[in-house]
């Protein structure tokens, strides 16, 4: 997870610091910030802390005589705390076989500071910090910047209040839906939905099914009446030569935009 200049506050951290998905950040990172550690995976936003892939990565922990908050980068962050994955560190000795509890046991007896998953102190932390990206220049919109293609070519849709009458070309044989897209629980401070959903789909008519083969891929679960994209769906459309999309009115969608450096 990077967690980016100055994303809980100026300094905080002072340069881009990358941690591991259960690397707990303490509350004190915000201005009087509760006295909590939350795991950083749980502080996703999508915009000033982000979830990157690597093909390969190395951990490297510091371990106190007790658990405690050490500054990373300006950023208060936990020391290592032995909760029966030692064995999984290159010098960490032999495996350790215990109950499935035992880590929440020993946060709860060793833990330098309680352990927040869940609830209205988390969700405060999430609002702040999603307020504090709107202050770094992160924008964000309610458009999802819809794009019909293909073959890789625009297909220019015609409107009539929230349906969109798509004319193929001859010898269509699929319709790329492209647009923006968000993870619930990375914009909405209380939400734990972690799918990236585009845009949120219906069909009015033949030859497209809801639950349909023609659905490929870029798609998940039918649910009320509609069908969430990825942001990038594909259709089969090569029995049809129009195709009628009725886009559900959602109003919960929040689409990032690229941050725009705000004058001091």
């Amino acid at each position: 997870m990077r967690v980016k200049v100055g994303a809980f506050g100026t300094g905080r951290p002072r340069r881009d610091l990358v941690l591991s998905p259960d690397h707990a950040v303490h509350g004190s990172a915000l201005a009087d910030g509760p006295a909590v550690l939350v795991p950083v995976r749980y502080l996703v936003n999508g915009a000033t802390i982000v979830q990157e892939a690597a093909d390969a990565i190395s951990y490297f922990h510091v371990e106190l005589d007790r658990h405690d908050v050490l500054l990373a980068e300006g950023l208060p962050t936990e020391s290592y705390l032995d909760t029966a994955n030692r064995s999984v560190f290159a010098n960490g000795g032999g495996p350790v076989v215990l109950h499935a509890d035992f880590s929440r046991r020993v946060w709860e007896a060793r833990g330098c500071a309680p352990l927040v998953l869940e609830g209205a102190v988390l969700a405060g932390l999430r609002r702040r910090l999603l307020e504090r990206a709107s202050e770094l220049g992160h924008g964000a919109t309610a458009d999802a910047g819809l794009r019909l293609e293909v073959g890789g070519a625009a297909v220019e849709p015609q409107a009539c209040g929230d349906t969109l009458y798509v004319a193929l070309p001859d010898g269509a044989r699929e319709l790329a839906l492209l647009s923006r897209s968000f993870v619930p629980a990375e914009v909405q401070a209380a939400a734990c939905d972690t799918r990236r959903l585009g845009i949120a789909v219906a069909f009015d008519e033949a030859p497209v099914a809801l639950d349909g083969p023609r659905l490929l891929d870029g798609w998940h679960a039918a649910e009320g009446g509609w069908r969430w994209t990825d942001g990038t769906a594909r259709l089969d459309v090569r029995v049809a030569c129009l195709v009628m999309l009725r886009l559900a009115p959602v109003g919960a969608c929040r689409y990032w935009l690229a941050a725009v450096a705000r004058a001091a």
